[in-house]
């Protein structure tokens, strides 16, 4: 199901199979740092309220990590994140942001919120919408999830 947002152009790193196949070889897990924490969004229909014959319309619902596809409610989007404890493993080079939030601020840096592929430097979007799905509306919604999570 998470593979059918996939354009044809997208990352083969963004089908499911690559990252299930990631976390259940060990490679990414929470024993190496690598705490699987996917955000996913999906329809779901308002109930009737009592007072209204009318039916509501629908609206994103996000929810965190990976459900089956016997879920309600249509797949709107996909976030692949992670929660990690350190900053192996990545192509982004933030230990200098480490060290100064935690020696000069007195901040602790990790755990952080990393929305990527695990070790792979591949380019492209990380944020995997419907294609009938306003994505600008969307990306606020997973934007502002994000923000309660981190």
């Amino acid at each position: 199901e998470w593979d059918s947002l996939l354009a044809y152009d997208d990352s083969p790193f963004l089908e499911h199979d690559w990252l299930r196949c990631l976390e259940d070889s060990g490679s990414v897990s929470g024993t190496n740092g690598w705490y699987p924490f996917h955000l996913i969004v999906r329809e779901v229909e308002k109930e009737d309220d009592e007072s209204s014959s009318s039916s509501s319309p629908s609206h994103p619902s996000p929810s965190n990590g990976v459900l089956p596809s016997s879920e309600p409610g249509r797949l709107l989007g996909v976030v692949p994140m992670y929660a990690k404890t350190h900053s192996m493993g990545e192509f982004v080079f933030d230990q200098s942001w480490a060290e100064a939030a935690y020696y000069q601020l007195g901040i602790e840096y990790y755990p952080k919120l990393l929305a990527a592929i695990p070790f792979t430097p591949a380019t492209g979007k990380r944020i995997i919408t419907h294609p009938d799905v306003d994505r600008e509306s969307l990306l606020r919604t997973c934007a502002g999830v994000m923000e309660k999570i981190a």
